[in-house]
């Protein structure tokens, strides 16, 4: 799969990401660090505290003048409240690295939330995919990517890495096979696909290739077990394609090896 074809198959059109407006809805400190609560516009001006127009909500921590001028874009269903409830993410930004959690998908209304209640009390499983539009998705992402690229203050160009657990991973894998400014990828738990509202699916292994081929960049596979054939042929496939220099694939997907991993992608070493 080359990415046009990718591209063809999500049925999204690529639209120029190098904006960003914003509205800042609060910036505090918390000791050591800055924490700034703001709106990414996606459409219209919002109003402040009220997110009438289903703006982006990000939630983001960082050190300022100690800043390492890297960035980590967290992604996860707990949306921006996992870089504040996750002992691992405080402890990233307080090294250094500027964390930033946000939504991907959109505010539900209360006619589309009855459907998908009605839909999951039939199948618990549903994909983000099937509650929100995949350019939507796409384009969240890349939006807080643009945005940390003009934060030039405590991040560097190319230096934004994105982290997304279950589903969330693939989509950040996504994202980043579409816009080269992401310097690096970590996947935590990942399915082995990820099927979209036509029922096609997009497999990991497919993923990775495209995302290893665009450009010289990292990319961690961390909590693949093997433990059914689907999971073994995956990671047979990845195994084939892996360069030490650029591709992890690990089994487990502890916080030891989350920290170590951003460590590596950020050239730093524990301290």
């Amino acid at each position: 799969m080359k990415r046009e074809a990718l591209v063809s198959t999500l049925g999204i059109e690529v639209k120029d990401p190098f904006s960003a407006d914003t509205i800042t809805l609060g910036i505090e400190t918390r000791g050591a660090l800055t924490r700034e609560e703001l709106y990414l516009k996606e459409m219209g001006s919002p109003t402040p505290r009220i997110d009438v127009y289903q703006n982006i909500r990000c939630v983001m921590f960082h050190s300022g003048a100690s800043s390492n001028r890297w960035s980590l874009l967290c992604l996860d269903q707990r949306g921006p409240g996992v870089v504040e409830g996750t002992d691992w993410i405080q402890e990233t930004a307080k090294s250094g690295v500027t964390v930033v959690g946000t939504d991907i998908t959109a505010e539900q209304s209360v006619a589309q939330k009855q459907s998908v209640a009605q839909k999951q009390s039939v199948a618990q499983e549903q994909s983000i995919a099937q509650k929100q539009s995949v350019a939507q998705i796409l384009s969240r992402i890349l939006r807080v990517v643009s945005y940390l690229d003009l934060r030039r203050d405590i991040v560097d160009a190319r230096h934004a890495l994105l982290c997304g657990t279950g589903e969330y991973g693939m989509w950040a894998l996504i994202a980043g096979i579409l816009d080269e400014r992401v310097a690096g990828i970590i996947m935590i738990d990942p399915p082995t696909a990820v099927h979209l509202p036509d029922s096609k699916a997009l497999k990991l292994a497919e993923l990775v290739e495209l995302f290893l081929g665009e450009a010289a960049r990292d990319l961690a596979i961390l909590g693949i077990p093997g433990n059914d054939a689907e999971q073994m042929q995956t990671v047979e496939a990845l195994q084939h394609m892996s360069r030490a220099d650029s591709l992890r694939i690990e089994k487990e997907s502890n916080t030891e090896l989350i920290e170590q991993t951003i460590l590596a992608m950020t050239g730093r070493e524990r301290t």
